[in-house]
Formats: C-alpha cells, sequence, structure tokens
C-alpha cells in the first residue's frame, strides 16, 4: 500500500472553477477526508492534476464538474483512486 500525505499543496492553472478559484489561486488538500456530493477535490487524469467539484458519489465511481460552465470541459467520471484529497483552503 503507498502511503499518501495528509496536506497537499496545488495552484490553480485553469478556469474552471471560477469565480469560486481564479488561476494562481494555491489550494491545500486534506487526503484523509472522505468524498462527499459538492466538495471541491483535487485528482489526477492521465498525469494531470485537475480542481472539480463532486456531484454524485456512487461507491467507487466520482462525478465531477467544474463551477464555470463555460470554461469547464465534460470530464468523464473518475475513481476514487485518483483523488489526493478535498480542498481545506485555498487563498492567493
Amino acid at each position: 500500500m503507498k502511503f499518501k500525505p495528509p496536506f497537499s499543496y496545488f495552484v490553480v492553472e485553469e478556469e474552471s472553477m471560477m469565480p469560486t478559484y481564479k488561476p494562481g489561486d494555491r489550494l491545500f488538500t486534506f487526503n484523509w477526508s472522505n468524498i462527499h456530493e459538492g466538495s471541491p477535490i483535487v485528482f489526477k487524469e492521465k498525469g494531470t492534476c485537475y480542481v472539480k467539484r463532486v456531484t454524485k458519489v456512487e461507491d467507487e465511481t466520482i462525478f465531477v464538474r467544474g463551477d464555470n460552465k463555460h470554461k469547464s470541459a465534460v470530464m468523464a467520471p473518475i475513481k476514487r483512486a485518483q483523488v489526493i484529497g478535498r480542498v481545506l483552503w485555498a487563498g492567493r
């Protein structure tokens, strides 16, 4: 089993979560948290980290989308194992 640190740090690089999070915002995630509908999360897809909001959780499958419907691409459902953590704090 791979060790997962309790916290991680990210910088927002895209506009898909505006106005909640803007490019350049710093995010801290809590990586040992349960994921619930409505939670903003950071996850990894094909080597890239994304921040999106959870819209639905079905066992090991998580459905996500960005808050900015005009700038957010439709994402396929992700697996729970792809989740890095739930956003705990954001700032500039």
